[in-house]
């Protein structure tokens, strides 16, 4: 009878949340041979008016209509951010949901990243 319920909390257990990565881990792995996948979870305004280097749009109230960009990455590193946090939480939500295994969010949102002075991008 045990390990049925050990079982059922397995399957039942909340979804893991996705995990903090700060500022400076993100500008090293920005570095790496394969950098984690950057997402901007903004409008396409807020985006152009400056986002961190290497980001990509993805407007939270597009990501369904738009989640095949994201094939091939559902078991690599992605970092979600947006103004505040709000937005990048819930797409955080829906990427697990479909499967993507190692989801960041950025401690600060772009927020903390504008204030820390990090390298920005605006469009051209």
């Amino acid at each position: 009878m045990r390990p049925l319920i050990a079982l059922l909390m397995l399957f039942c257990a909340p979804a893991l949340a996705a995990l903090p990565i700060d500022p400076q881990t993100l500008l090293a792995w920005q570095q790496k041979e394969r950098p984690p996948l950057l997402l901007d979870v903004r409008t396409a305004a807020e985006f152009d008016a400056g986002h961190i280097p290497g980001a990509r749009n993805l407007s939270s109230d597009q990501l369904s209509t738009r989640l095949s960009e994201l094939k091939g990455f559902e078991h690599q590193p992605v970092v979600v951010y947006c103004r505040s946090g709000r937005r990048a939480a819930l797409v955080e939500a829906q990427l697990e949901k479909q499967g993507f295994t190692q989801i960041y969010h950025l401690t600060g949102d772009w927020q903390g990243w504008v204030k820390a002075k990090h390298p920005l991008r605006t469009a051209d």
